[in-house]
């Protein structure tokens, strides 16, 4: 026969199995940062100043984002009023992924990058000549679920495994340990012959 100290032992450890499960399918979801990784000057021996950046974005959620949009201020190339083409800056994307360039008919040029993956990161380098600057650039990097949110500095290398999976494993049982308490109390409080001493 099953006692009411057994009944809220395996009680405490389902509805902590149940909290478990809950947070895992609210926190399942893309989550965009952004960082620039690299920012540097250069003087040529003809006294010309070149620019170089490179922009990282990740996915470092549980889901992939889709319709990935970096924004930019300005378009890599425009007209002069003499028709002449200005280049303003030139890029690369790496690894090689597809996307493709949009241009609003209000003038707002993206890149978009149909999917990133979970853990997924793409590196886009910028070269450019004075008076250009990294600020002139790049704009807002969102998806269709969120805002990228700007990071300034680089993600720190994350815990070894086991440690992960101790300190989840110590939280479960504490976790447990405490809603084992807790109905305990409660029965204890409703029914105090219920629960032995």
């Amino acid at each position: 026969m099953m006692t009411i100290d057994t009944l809220l032992r395996v009680l405490s450890i389902l509805i902590t199995a149940a909290l478990a499960l809950l947070r895992e399918r609210m926190t399942a979801k893309p989550r965009l940062v952004c960082y620039n990784s690299h920012t540097a000057a250069l003087v040529s021996p003809a006294g010309h100043i070149y620019g170089i950046h490179n922009l990282v974005v990740r996915n470092i959620g549980k889901k992939q984002a889709n319709n990935v949009r970096v924004g930019h201020i300005v378009t890599p190339q425009s007209q002069k009023p003499d028709g002449s083409i200005l280049t303003n800056y030139v890029y690369n994307v790496w690894p090689t992924i597809s996307f493709r360039e949009e241009t609003s008919p209000k003038g707002a040029y993206d890149l978009l990058f149909p999917v990133l993956a979970p853990k997924q990161q793409i590196t886009l380098s910028y070269g450019y000549e004075a008076p250009t600057t990294a600020s002139n650039i790049t704009g807002l990097v969102r998806c269709d679920e969120q805002i990228a949110v700007a990071i300034d500095a680089m993600p720190a290398p994350h815990p070894p495994r086991v440690l992960v999976w101790y300190l989840l494993a110590s939280a479960a049982l504490g976790t447990a340990t405490l809603i084992y308490a807790l109905l305990r109390a409660g029965v204890y409080l409703i029914h105090p012959g219920l629960i032995p001493s």
